[in-house]
């Protein structure tokens, strides 16, 4: 959803089918979030749902501009390492779906940190294809727009510029995640958050 498992368009005018599909999927995570969120929880998932649909109004607009055209354009090496990027994602989800066993106290830092690591791995898997580096800035500033708001809210001292993440540990082993995977990093970001607010 919205980052990866999509094939882009790769010019303005193929993009209308995408951004159609878009607000679709927005719709049906507004809804997913209306019904199975509520505190804390709710507030967050209406952030980074504010901030996608931000996003997609800036790339999807009426009228394209340079900006739009050339974010198009870039799509073509964002296509070519599709199935990369989305192994980076799955990767994460996988994680949310782990970080869930960990104490509470450790999910939130869990999650801002592992967000970060897949932010490395998909510059990692940028720097694989030639002459795509003008398109992997393009991809991670569209995945920072989407992330920022909610890392800055929720993610304190968990950031880029310390070493807390270093010091956390590992989160809670995959392996013994059983749950079916989930093809939306909201899903399980959402009952993370639900676990959290009902330990306030």
């Amino acid at each position: 959803m919205t980052i990866g498992q999509r094939i882009w368009p790769e010019s303005y005018q193929d993009s209308k089918k995408f951004c159609i599909e878009s607000r679709r999927l927005h719709d049906k995570i507004n809804q997913y979030k209306n019904r199975c969120s509520i505190g804390t929880a709710k507030q967050f998932t209406s952030v980074i749902i504010y901030s996608i649909q931000r996003a997609h109004k800036t790339y999807c607009p009426k009228q394209a501009n340079k900006k739009v055209i050339n974010f198009f354009k870039a799509q073509s090496c964002t296509n070519r390492v599709m199935n990369q990027t989305t192994k980076c994602l799955n990767h994460y989800i996988d994680q949310l779906q782990a970080i869930i066993r960990a104490p509470i106290v450790k999910q939130i830092p869990h999650v801002c940190c592992q967000y970060f690591e897949m932010l490395k791995c998909f510059d990692k898997e940028y720097e694989k294809i030639p002459n795509c580096s003008e398109s992997a800035e393009i991809f991670n500033n569209f995945v920072r727009q989407i992330f920022d708001d909610i890392v800055n809210l929720s993610c304190q001292d968990y950031n880029e510029s310390t070493d807390r993440c270093e010091h956390l540990g590992q989160p809670p082993s995959l392996l013994l995640t059983k749950k079916k995977h989930f093809k939306s990093f909201i899903l399980p970001l959402i009952d993370i958050w639900n676990q959290v607010d009902g330990q306030k």
